[in-house]
C-alpha cells in the first residue's frame, strides 16, 4: 500500500531530524520491527515511524551473533517528522530503553537569503527520569565557495548519556567545524575537527581531526546500465 513501510530484522536507527550527536552514531543498529506510515492527506505529518527492537550486542555487529534476541524488546520509539515546504523540517521522538525515557525535539530551517548561513540545525534531548539529564547540538551550513561548504556548531552532551552518539562528539561541551569539498560527482574530501570548552568530565576526545575521502559507487553504477 503506498506510503506504509514494514521493516523486521537489523535495523538502522531511526533519527528524524536529530543526527548522531544527539541521537545515536550513524552505524548504530537495533533488533526487531518497525511500521513507517508516510500519508500527509492521513496524519497532516510526512512520517509516523514505530519501533519495537533490542538494542544492545554492541561490540556484535553481525546479524549472525545476535538472532537470538528477535524475541526480546527492550528499545520502543514513537517518531513523528513534517517537511516545512521549502524551508526546513521537524522531527519529534519519545525513546524508551530499559525503563529510561528520552524525548528529542529537532529541526533544521533554510535561510538561503542570510549572508552568514544557508541553513541552521538546533536539536535538544531529555531524560525524563534523570535529573539534569539533557543536552543540545545548534550548528550552521554555509557555502562558502563553489566548491566549499562549511558547517560549524557547538554542542553540549551531558556526562552519563551513555557513549553510544557519534565517536566523533561523545559527551561534553565542544566546538565542530567540517569542511567538504567535492572533487567530482562522486568523490569528496572533506575535513573535521572538534575541540572541548569549558567545565568538562573526563573526556576520551579533547581535540580530534579526522581527514575523509568518499566515494559514491552509485553514480558510476547507474552509468553501466545495470541497474
Amino acid at each position: 500500500m503506498r506510503g506504509i513501510e514494514l521493516q523486521y530484522g537489523s535495523l538502522y536507527v531511526a533519527r528524524g531530524e536529530s543526527t548522531e550527536i544527539t541521537s545515536y552514531d550513524d552505524d548504530g543498529y537495533v533488533l526487531g520491527e518497525r511500521a513507517s506510515i508516510r500519508r500527509r492527506d492521513w496524519l497532516l505529518v510526512d512520517d509516523v515511524t514505530v519501533t519495537f527492537a533490542y538494542l544492545g550486542d554492541i561490540t556484535a555487529p553481525g546479524i549472525t551473533r545476535r538472532w537470538r534476541h528477535l524475541d526480546e524488546v527492550n528499545y520502543r520509539q514513537v517518531q513523528v517528522s513534517r517537511q516545512l515546504a521549502t524551508r526546513g523540517g521537524a522531527s519529534f521522538d519519545v525513546t524508551r530503553v530499559s525503563g529510561v525515557t528520552t524525548v528529542r525535539p529537532a529541526a533544521y530551517v533554510k535561510i538561503p537569503e542570510s549572508r552568514v548561513v544557508d541553513q541552521v540545525r538546533v536539536e535538544v534531548y531529555r531524560r525524563l527520569q534523570v535529573n539534569g539529564a539533557a543536552g543540545f547540538a545548534v550548528s550552521g551550513d554555509k557555502q562558502v565557495a563553489k566548491r566549499l561548504r562549511a558547517t560549524v556548531g557547538y554542542a553540549d552532551i551531558d556526562p552519563r548519556y551513555g557513549g553510544l552518539n557519534g565517536d566523533r562528539y561523545l559527551r561534553g561541551k565542544r566546538f565542530f567545524l567540517t569542511l567538504a569539498v567535492p572533487v567530482t560527482s562522486a568523490l569528496t574530501a572533506s575535513w573535521f575537527s572538534t575541540h572541548a570548552v569549558g567545565a568538562n568530565p573526563m573526556l576520551a576526545n579533547h581535540v580530534r581531526n579526522d581527514v575523509v575521502v568518499a566515494y559514491n559507487l552509485v553514480p558510476a553504477l547507474k552509468k553501466t546500465g545495470w541497474f
